[in-house]
């Protein structure tokens, strides 16, 4: 898909069901060199790690390019989803996190828990590129949508719908 064509599906997203915020492009990358120029990284543009909501925000609502590595990234069970952290056991890791921090009622739980999100592998990937999909200049990997309950289930439905007719043709 070119630049192109991701503005014309970003333009018919929003002026069909008219979001608040950009969606957002989001790419793995194996390194931050592939950061395009003037991706704004966290850790060096504001001297701070943040929270990887707090990059989409920034992509969804500000309409920056975003760069995230390891260094910053400051949410600890982000990191360890992501493959940033040091952790072996991945699950684990985040089922004593969930326990921890009350989110479950044990460990088990918060495994269990943690075994149902997907997680990328330790050093998968070096960094992580975020862009309003309008102003992406690469090939998203996946694109978050931010909307409320009627435009999300108008998206399902476009989903289920577009499904539904590859498996009958």
């Amino acid at each position: 898909m070119g630049e192109q064509n991701l503005k014309e599906v970003a333009d018919f997203i929003r002026n069909n069901l008219r979001l608040k915020t950009f969606p957002v492009a989001v790419k793995f990358l194996t390194d931050k060199k592939d950061f395009p120029e003037k991706t704004r990284q966290p850790s060096v543009a504001l001297g701070k790690k943040i929270a990887i909501c707090q990059a989409v925000t920034m992509a969804r609502v500000y309409g920056w390019t975003v760069g995230l590595t390891k260094e910053d990234i400051v949410c600890v069970p982000a990191a360890i989803a992501f493959g940033f952290s040091e952790s072996t056991d991945s699950a684990a890791s985040l089922g004593r996190l969930f326990c921890e921090g009350s989110y479950s009622m044990s460990e088990e739980v918060g495994r269990k828990e943690a075994a149902s999100i997907t997680r990328l592998q330790k050093n998968e990937y070096g960094a992580i590129l975020l862009a309003p999909l309008h102003r992406a200049t690469f090939e998203p990997d996946t694109v978050a949508f931010y909307g409320n309950p009627a435009q999300l289930m108008r998206m399902v439905h476009v989903w289920t719908y577009r499904r539904s007719e590859e498996h009958t043709v």
